[in-house]
């Protein structure tokens, strides 16, 4: 079994070439694209048909007729291995991967990865972070010098403005 945090992008990237869907291949005679001749399962069959297709409908090449020579030593047969949820899973899996790095970047710069706090815990801590800085008590200060009405107006507003934001204000 694959350890798939251990993935690198390399292997990444080999599989999804390998799941990607399959291009039409281009014709080994005269290397025009070809087009699907049959479909079963994952084989799928191309074939250089010498078709243009243009405003005026299809019609073909010059010197080629539906199903002659350049047709039948053209056709190929390729077997489809494509998988949109393999590829959805990788690009899944890289995410997952970015976000743990950036987690991992923080709890350095916490200093929180030589304590041996895990992604849960550094988790947990952050919550409760958040929930001490929002439950911190100002006090304003009691500014001199200034004309005590525009002082008391504008810390009621100022007041009214912190609290508004759900930020506790100390009583004098």
């Amino acid at each position: 079994m694959i350890d798939i945090t251990k993935l690198t992008a390399e292997k990444l990237e080999e599989i999804r070439q390998r799941y990607r869907p399959t291009l039409a291949p281009k014709c080994h005679i005269c290397g025009v694209e070809m087009t699907i001749q049959r479909m079963s399962a994952s084989r799928i069959t191309y074939g250089c048909a010498g078709a243009i297709y243009d405003e005026t409908g299809c019609h073909y090449a010059e010197g080629r007729s539906l199903a002659d020579d350049h047709y039948a030593e053209s056709r190929i047969t390729v077997v489809d291995v494509s998988d949109p949820d393999v590829l959805a899973m990788v690009e899944a899996l890289e995410k997952a991967q970015t976000k743990a790095d950036v987690y991992d970047m923080l709890r350095d710069d916490y200093g929180l990865r030589e304590k041996g706090v895990g992604l849960a815990d550094f988790v947990d801590w952050q919550a409760n972070r958040i929930a001490e800085l929002e439950s911190r008590t100002v006090k304003l200060p009691e500014p001199e010098q200034w004309d005590i009405t525009q002082v008391l107006l504008c810390k009621k507003k100022v007041v009214a403005a912190i609290r508004d934001a759900d930020i506790k204000v100390e009583a004098e």
